[in-house]
């Protein structure tokens, strides 16, 4: 709602005007017919969203907005487009009289929904390279709405070098029956950059480093230090739950060991791997279950 005045009439209404149609609401604080109407048009032009601009003057003020218009009595309404009065009303009316009147010049515009905000400013903190902020904005996308393709394969993306196999959650959500081309040509890219990614992570998970600590697991389960540093290898690889195996078998076998080191490396896998919710529900019951 614009407050109208002599100095912004010729900006705010008349100007405006030829942007987008202007709702002049002539009233007076003194008309509570003029009080009630403002509140609804102010209600509706939220509803509208943007189809309308809502304008009001008080005719006390400033009367010579009123006289221009010829107004009579208050309130009238007049409704604006190109610089020039288009239609109007006067006197109270109910909410299905004034939408009627606004049907018959503007078009209501849905709100743009949240999810498309988010993910236009998740694209643009990437440019900016500030990448965990558009990581979470592009998250808070896809829970808006789990099934907006562009922001999972956006998401996609952002995980894909620091956080593989999370990118593969969002990839494996996506439903490329209903893809744009323009869309699929992303997938199918995206579809490649994660199979050499995981490739590169598979091959790591069969390091020498790993072999070792695997195999003195194996010859040793109650070799603490070695189960903690392949629980770490795997941390690092994001093999997550293959961590989250080793360090519970710490914790079902020795609380004490390096100060209750096994429970706090789940926790601390747990807040690397919140986009696998069911995967950390799982474990968290399998932790409770062994302290319990």
């Amino acid at each position: 709602m614009i407050t109208t005045t002599l100095a912004n009439f010729q900006t705010d209404v008349i100007a405006a005007s030829h942007t987008s149609p202007v709702l002049l609401d002539l009233g007076s604080p003194r008309s509570p017919a003029s009080q009630t109407l403002t509140t609804l048009l102010m209600r509706l032009e939220a509803d509208y969203g943007g189809a309308f601009s809502l304008a009001c003057a008080n005719c006390d003020l400033v009367p010579q907005i009123a006289q221009a218009f010829q107004v009579q009595s208050v309130p009238t309404c007049i409704l604006l487009s190109q610089g020039q009065p288009l239609d109007g009303f006067s006197g109270g009316q109910t909410e299905a009289q004034v939408r009627a009147f606004l049907d018959k010049h503007v078009q209501a515009i849905a709100p743009e929904p949240p999810e498309f905000k988010l993910l236009a400013l998740a694209k643009q903190l990437a440019a900016a390279q500030d990448f965990p902020a558009a990581i979470a904005n592009a998250k808070a996308a896809v829970q808006a709405n789990p099934e907006y393709s562009d922001a999972r394969l956006l998401l996609a993306a952002l995980l894909l070098d620091t956080q593989p196999t999370l990118a593969q959650v969002q990839y494996d959500a996506i439903n490329a029956a209903n893809l744009s081309p323009e869309q699929l040509e992303q997938y199918t890219l995206l579809q490649t950059q994660l199979a050499q990614r995981l490739a590169a992570i598979q091959a790591a998970l069969e390091s020498p480093e790993i072999t070792t600590l695997k195999a003195a697991v194996a010859s040793n389960e109650k070799d603490l230090a070695s189960r903690l540093a392949l629980g770490k290898a795997y941390q690092a690889q994001q093999a997550y739950e293959a961590a989250l195996e080793q360090f519970l078998s710490i914790v079902q076998t020795d609380r004490s060991f390096q100060d209750d080191i096994g429970r706090k490396a789940m926790i601390e896998v747990f807040a690397l791997a919140t986009d696998t919710p069911d995967v950390v529900r799982a474990w968290r019951q399998k932790l409770s279950a062994a302290l319990n």
